[in-house]
């Protein structure tokens, strides 16, 4: 009964917390074309940015929680006087999601293999009261690996009326249910409809051992996130809040996982070839990604003396070698790992299926070239990263992490499969 009632108290806490800068958000953007989701989701932008800079410092983990607390129960009064809630029911359905998967982290909170050995100590280091630059004392070999998602863990692990970590990892499910109920939302067909979405799409999407204390589900919200965002930005010629918030959005994918320099490069690069940003925007967008990759570059290898894509140790394989037989017999064994991984994770095998049947019926008004875009650029990283190291053990590394890495961005594709949807059956409702 006491897990339950924990449970109930930090979701309230985690509900709160990420209320906290909605008048600020809501007065900024006149709250034009925002529904709650959409809110929710730049309030959370904004504080794991202001949490990625506590991190910095020595702060009390509690009063951090409460303080964002207090200030997110203020905002409540604020957005219930001034927001439509037309679709308040699928915000109740959101908050029964967040309590039945985190019912389901309680029931089996084992950790997986990188987790019990490289995470959890990073996130022990901000529990017990260290910050980022005690990292160093981790030994943990990871210290190339970045952290936000280890101190959201401990924020809220911390917080806990019960001393047991995997409190900590419904920081993980909230922002993930909410990258998923903000595509839901976005293209809505009607409470029954959604209802039936939502719990598809997190059939197909929930992988508990990645929720395990793994990184990779807050990587696959923030993706959701800026990809929602470049929807925003089409409409806007001048800078606003919405821009920001893309290179803010960035600015986090950066600081969970290693291969978030390769995702803002595929962003930055969809950015640059959206025909409705203006040039003055797009050189906005390649100043700021700069700045962000080369502060958290700088950081790292001052500091740490270290940045790293990969493994520990991964080197790559001679230029000669890229086309030799020896090593293009890999691309056999990766294609077969990659088919795997698609039917693992099904809104891969959805999307290209979808893909296929527009080009053979030629309703080329389906097709978004980002997506298409994104996508091989994502497979050609995922396999590069397997086919063009020098370690005997490659097929191993592709076995256990190629899995990984594609699921940070298969959220993407769901944005695509609802707006395929929307437009193809149900136009009436948008």
């Amino acid at each position: 009964m006491i897990e339950i009632i924990n449970i109930v108290y930090l979701i309230t806490g985690l509900t709160l917390i990420f209320l906290s800068p909605t008048v600020f958000v809501i007065k900024f953007t006149k709250n034009i074309n925002l529904n709650f989701f959409e809110i929710y989701s730049i309030n959370i932008i904004l504080v794991l940015n202001i949490l990625l800079l506590f991190s910095f410092l020595k702060l009390n983990l509690n009063y951090i929680f409460y303080a964002f607390s207090i200030i997110g129960f203020i905002n409540f009064f604020y957005i219930y006087q001034n927001f439509d809630f037309k679709k308040k029911n699928l915000f109740l359905i959101f908050l029964l999601f967040v309590f039945l998967y985190s019912i389901k982290i309680a029931s089996n909170p084992r950790l997986e293999w990188d987790a019990a050995v490289l995470w959890i100590f990073r996130t022990l280091n901000f529990y017990e009261g260290f910050n980022f630059w005690n990292l160093n004392n981790v030994h943990d070999g990871s210290l190339a690996y970045p952290h936000l998602g280890t101190y959201g863990w401990a924020l809220i692990w911390k917080n806990s009326l019960i001393n047991f970590e995997y409190t900590g990892r419904i920081f993980y499910i909230f922002i993930y249910l909410i990258s998923i109920f903000l595509i839901i939302n976005k293209f809505y067909f009607g409470f029954v409809f959604s209802l039936i979405i939502a719990f598809t799409s997190t059939a197909m999407t929930f992988d508990h051992a990645l929720f395990s204390g793994y990184q990779e589900p807050l990587m696959f919200a923030l993706i959701i996130f800026i990809f929602a965002l470049i929807y925003k930005v089409n409409n806007y010629n001048n800078l606003n809040i919405f821009h920001w918030m893309c290179v803010l959005n960035a600015n986090l994918i950066l600081w969970v996982r290693n291969e978030g320099m390769a995702f803002i490069f595929f962003i930055l690069l969809i950015l640059l070839i959206e025909k409705k940003i203006t040039k003055k925007i797009k050189l906005f967008f390649i100043l700021s990604f700069a700045t962000i990759i080369l502060i958290k570059f700088s950081i790292f290898s001052f500091y740490f003396s270290e940045n790293i894509i990969g493994w520990k140790g991964y080197q790559f394989i001679n230029f000669n070698q890229i086309l030799s037989f020896e090593t293009f017999r890999r691309l056999l064994l990766l294609i077969f790992q990659l088919n795997i991984v698609f039917f693992k994770y099904p809104l891969y095998v959805i999307f290209i299926l979808l893909i296929f049947y527009i080009f053979f019926t030629k309703n080329y008004k389906y097709v978004e070239l980002k997506y298409l875009i994104f996508f091989f650029l994502n497979i050609l990283m995922s396999i590069s990263i397997y086919y063009l190291v020098a370690d005997p053990k490659w097929y191993f590394h592709a076995s256990v992490t190629l899995d990984r890495i594609l699921y940070q961005s298969s959220g993407v594709y769901l944005i695509f499969i609802l707006r395929f949807m929307q437009k193809k059956f149900f136009l009436n409702l948008k």
